[in-house]
């Protein structure tokens, strides 16, 4: 009988200790999240086009989107501009990257993606793009980008 007094007793405890350590889990997690490197995630730019293709842009419900990459094509930042009236000045922070995490610091390249359907990923046609002319780092503040295919 003893033994069966002494078995609950620990399943109890064993319960309290686990509740204990959730809140210090979060906590530690909280602190780790809030002390990362993400704040120095940052590039700037300017989103421009050619006459004829800039008046297909100013158009009533097209969306711009500005898209980093990183050398394999996986997007790290996007950051999306209903009804875009160029020249576009933009500046990707933080706040723009895709998945969590210590700040990107590889080469980036940056393309414009222009549509009236709102599908990032899907072309039709009438969609239009530009890309960055080169390789970009965190901290650039000429990441210019000219739209100048219509597809």
């Amino acid at each position: 009988m003893a033994g069966d007094k002494t078995a609950p007793a620990r399943g109890r405890f064993a319960s309290r200790r686990v509740r204990l350590r959730l809140p210090i889990l979060a906590a530690a997690l909280l602190t780790a999240c809030a002390s990362d490197d993400r704040g120095n995630f940052h590039f700037s730019g300017s989103i421009t086009a050619p006459p004829q293709i800039q008046q297909l842009i100013e158009r009533p419900n097209l969306v711009l989107y500005i898209v980093a990459t990183n050398r394999g094509g996986v997007p790290v930042a996007v950051q999306k501009i209903v009804n875009p009236k160029l020249p576009v000045y933009y500046t990707m922070t933080q706040e723009d990257l895709v998945l969590p995490g210590p700040a990107w610091n590889g080469p980036l390249t940056v393309n414009v993606f222009v549509n009236a359907h709102g599908n990032l990923g899907v072309t039709r046609p009438g969609d239009m793009t530009g890309t960055h002319r080169g390789a970009i780092r965190t901290g650039e503040r000429n990441a210019d980008v000219i739209v100048d295919r219509k597809i």
